[in-house]
Order: C-alpha cells, then structure tokens, then sequence
C-alpha cells in the first residue's frame, strides 16, 4: 500500500513544466515573431514601390490617352498633355495639359490635371534618358513625357541641372528610378514608340 502512494506522487510531481522549459519555449516564440515582423515589414516596403512604380505607368497611359482622344480644355481640343518629373521636387509628380501644344510644363500655360502626391511609398531619385549607347543619367533633373495630338508616341524634353528645357539633351526615351523608404527600387522605362514598362 506504501508503493502505489509513492507512486501517485511521483506522476503527480511530473506533469507540470519547468522554468527552463518555458524560457526555451518563450524564447522559440519571440524569435518566431520577430522573423514574422520582420519579414512582413520588407514585404510592405516592396509592396508600396511596385504600387508607387504602376501608378507612374498608368498616369503616363493617361496622358496618352488624353493625347489621342478628345479630351478638351474649355473648348479647345489642340490640347497636348503629358506628366512632369523633377528630382528637385521628388515627392510628387504632375498629370498636365499645355493649350499652346508644345508639350511642356512650363507652368503659364499649363494646366494641372492632377497633382500626384507619393506620401511614403518612396520618391523619385533619378531621372534618365534611354541612349543607343545605354542610360544616361547625369546631367538630368527632370522630364515632361507628353502627347501631342495626333501622335500616340511620346515627346520627351528633359531639363538640366538649371532647371531649364535642355534642347541639346536628346534621348529616346526616359527612365524614372523610384526608392522605397526601405531601399528598394523600381524603375518606370518609357519608349519612344509609348511602351512604358515596369522594372
């Protein structure tokens, strides 16, 4: 009779756990949810960049939509539009018309369809024109991509470290680089036939 209390006991002393046992346990469950965070955050970074890049692409498509079809301005269907990148302002982007038709954004006569805001997606940290020779980047700060009716294909004038329309500055298409808070980056390449694709 003396046994089986002793026994009872015993099974009795081992079904609970020990303080070592649950600092491991403790410890496999932190590293678990910090690798879960973790991971998750560079999940978001790259989500926000490739929306930022899609969004670039579809206001170019845009303008060139607006380029080709019958959008107006007060009456007055010559319209060109097209959208203005600057480095010097690298949060934020322009969807415009210009009523003289030269296809640029020099602000007098140019008008803003819309104002296109990044937030903290990721901003725009280079600009570069598509070369035979390669991408050439330096010696850019900015680019009107726009669409001069009738033509579906894009005119491009880049501007130079002034700020200033270079007309010597003479590519074939243009390349804007975007980079998340994170640092991912994607890139928005615009043809001269008015491809534009995502990189």
């Amino acid at each position: 009779m003396k046994t089986e209390v002793t026994t009872k006991a015993k099974t009795v002393a081992k079904k609970g756990f020990t303080l070592v046992e649950l600092i491991v346990v403790m410890g496999i469950f932190l590293v678990a949810t910090s690798l879960t965070i973790l991971s998750q955050r560079s999940f978001d970074n790259s989500i926000l960049i490739d929306n930022l890049a899609y969004e670039i692409a579809l206001a170019v498509r845009e303008a060139q939509v607006y380029g080709v079809s019958t959008r107006g301005f007060a009456g007055d269907f010559s319209s060109s539009y097209g959208v203005h990148f600057d480095t010097n302002d690298a949060n934020s982007f322009t969807l415009f018309g210009d009523r003289e038709s030269f296809g640029r954004y020099d602000g007098e006569e140019a008008y803003d369809i819309e104002l296109f805001s990044l937030g903290s997606s990721g901003q725009i940290t280079d600009i570069c024109g598509i070369d035979n020779g390669g991408d050439v980047c330096s010696d850019i700060t900015g680019v009107d991509i726009s669409f001069i009716r009738p033509n579906p294909e894009p005119a491009f004038f880049f501007y130079d470290d002034s700020g200033d329309v270079d007309e010597d500055l003479k590519y074939s298409g243009a390349i804007i680089e975007l980079t998340s808070p994170g640092g991912r980056t994607k890139s928005v390449r615009v043809g001269v036939t008015g491809q534009i694709v995502v990189e």
